[in-house]
């Protein structure tokens, strides 16, 4: 009896850092997305290093060593409590990896200054950003000022990151995590997290569903913003950011910067402070009620 319960005990930690090891190849694959803006904003490639490094890190040895620690173990082998230990692994791997990027660029490129932070400042960042309350310590975000070469203090790749992970941490980490896991144990970690309803009774088809609302409302909210006369790319963070309640902006002063008489729109539309209000404010509703 005692050897059986040594056994399974193991085999449910081998199991537990085996869905770590899955999460964090997730999370290197939200670091690797970024880099997507730069063939947007090509005067920022010199920041490829900070997301490529950790990102392409995390995939492999994400992924290598989850095939090995669960290799010939019985997926339904969690122990009890042990799907809090998983729980808590979870969000621990998202905001320190999740820090890396933040943390890497004063390495690879320590000329641009307002991305020099210590990793207690990048580990607050990640923590913010996947906790879905978008409290800041950057110094400087969109201002309209040079430095380095770049057209702005902050560069755009960072700024979709921080939306990224508040969006991630907005549709809820666990979610995304419990539908890789069998359905029982999935549906066992996703009330221990505190959620209490579902859409579907399979949890990975609750996971697209989720999924697919988000999407989809974040897509029509960046699209009324521009329309109301936001820049596309400031739209679309405003919209990530407002469909997980959180506060991450790409200005410096946040949503006041584009009640100034300085802003006059997008270069095709006019800004529409009133649009632009409404349209966020529906945005954040429909996130809060999700």
């Amino acid at each position: 009896m005692n050897s059986l319960f040594k056994r399974k005990f193991g085999a449910g930690y081998r199991l537990i850092f085996g869905y770590v090891c899955l999460f964090m190849a997730f999370i290197g694959l939200i670091i690797l997305l970024p880099l997507l803006i730069i063939a947007f904003f090509p005067n920022e490639w010199m920041c490829y290093k900070a997301f490529l490094v950790p990102g392409v890190g995390s995939l492999v040895i994400g992924l290598l060593m989850y095939l090995v620690l669960t290799k010939g173990v019985d997926k339904s082998q969690l122990g009890k409590h042990q799907d809090s230990v998983l729980l808590v692994s979870i969000w621990l791997s998202a905001v320190l990896i999740g820090a890396l990027p933040f943390f890497l660029n004063q390495y690879f490129y320590p000329e641009i200054d307002s991305i020099k932070m210590n990793f207690s400042e990048s580990f607050f960042e990640s923590v913010s950003g996947f906790s879905a309350a978008g409290l800041t310590v950057f110094k400087n975000l969109l201002d309209g000022k040079v430095a380095y070469g770049l057209d702005t203090f902050c560069p755009h790749v960072y700024l979709f990151y921080r939306a990224l992970t508040q969006f991630f941490g907005g549709i809820g980490l666990v979610l995304i995590v419990t539908s890789a896991v069998s359905d029982r144990y999935g549906m066992k970690l996703f009330y221990t997290e505190g959620h209490n309803d579902r859409l579907l009774p399979n949890l990975a088809k609750t996971a697209k569903v989720t999924f697919s609302i988000y999407c989809l409302i974040i897509a029509l909210g960046s699209f009324a913003l521009w329309l109301f006369g936001m820049d596309f790319f400031e739209a679309l963070c405003h919209s990530i950011s407002g469909m997980a309640t959180g506060g991450f902006s790409t200005r410096s002063s946040g949503f006041y910067y584009f009640e100034s008489s300085s802003y006059t729109g997008n270069g095709v539309f006019e800004y529409n402070p009133i649009g632009a209000e409404i349209t966020t404010c529906c945005i954040m509703l429909l996130g809060a009620t999700s």
